[in-house]
């Protein structure tokens, strides 16, 4: 443990400039160097005012000023993992989008004759069900707490259902209200095709809806809060944890102490930051694992707040 421990005190050295600072300043630092010739910044407003058209982003548009999210742009790194078009992180107040995938829709509407002044708005309504899909995950952390009394960083598979049929949700509402952005095929962009799929299995059952999201490699290690015993969860989580430990102290062999190179120290106490902030998430969620009644009451919220979502997004017979 001799390494992980100096990589741990590392981060009281990093000094106001080192990585210890935040990965937000950053992340936002690059946001601001990279403005692609403006479009990210319209992008961002046009994506705060299509939240406030709809009846169905209201409470999502009142989270997002009540929080003061930040919608950055970003390419895909440590805050956006490979594939996704976009990453809500709590503690950064942030709303991530895929660098890639905003120009690759731009590109497609600017090939498809839209005029330069509409792209960004354009833009923002077909990101919206993503944008949805992410701040549902803060909205319902945050009614774990208010609700439940429960601080829980995990998102289950059952908040991936959640936020699911809320993006579904919202889609049918875009697409009433703006119908024009979808009038024909040559109007759905390549990255609106997977929302596309999941409102075809919704409109056909919640439980294809289900079964696709479980069959998403991304989502196969994710717990399953209401399936899963409470003692099976906790080996788990228990043993990632110890994983993770043993990964890192093992890496760090070498008498890290004796590391005078500053750069390579930074890059220590960066990869300091991420050991911390992954011990943390584990030692939070086994903080509500490993107690039978806290884990009732996540049961008895996740349970709730799906059958809620689910009514939400049935269509009546």
């Amino acid at each position: 443990m001799r390494g992980l421990a100096f990589l741990l005190a590392a981060l009281a050295f990093a000094g106001p400039q080192g990585p210890a600072k935040s990965w937000r300043d950053v992340i936002s630092r690059q946001a601001a160097e990279h403005t692609w010739d403006g479009l990210d910044r319209a992008f961002a407003s046009e994506a705060v005012r299509a939240l406030g058209a709809l009846a169905s982003t209201r409470e999502h548009l009142a989270f997002v000023k009540r929080r003061g999210i930040d919608l950055l742009v970003v390419s895909v790194g440590d805050k956006l993992p490979e594939g996704a078009m976009g990453s809500y992180v709590d503690a950064d107040r942030a709303m991530y989008i895929n660098e890639a995938d905003l120009m690759s829709g731009a590109k497609e509407l600017r090939a498809s004759g839209t005029p330069e002044p509409e792209v960004p708005r354009v833009l923002a309504w077909k990101f919206l069900p993503t944008i949805v899909h992410e701040i549902r995950h803060g909205i319902t952390r945050q009614r774990a707490r208010e609700r439940a009394g429960l601080n829980v960083r995990m998102n289950p598979l059952e908040s991936e259902f959640i936020s699911f049929l809320d993006e579904i949700r919202v889609l049918r509402e875009a697409l009433r209200a703006r119908p024009e952005l979808w009038a024909d095929r040559s109007r759905v962009l390549e990255i609106e095709k997977g929302s596309a799929i999941l409102l075809r299995a919704v409109d056909k059952d919640v439980g294809a809806l289900k079964a696709l999201v479980r069959g998403v490699d991304d989502y196969a290690s994710k717990p399953v809060i209401l399936e899963a015993k409470r003692e099976t969860l906790v080996d788990e989580y228990r043993r990632r944890r110890r994983t993770l430990v043993d990964a890192a102290d093992q890496l760090l062999q070498a008498d890290t102490g004796r590391i005078k190179d500053p750069d390579v120290r930074a890059d220590l106490a960066e990869y300091a930051l991420s050991v911390a902030d992954a011990l943390n998430f584990y030692n939070d969620v086994l903080g509500v694992l490993e107690k039978p009644a806290a884990h009732a009451k996540l049961r008895d919220f996740y349970a709730a707040e799906l059958r809620a979502m689910e009514r939400a997004v049935a269509k009546p017979r």
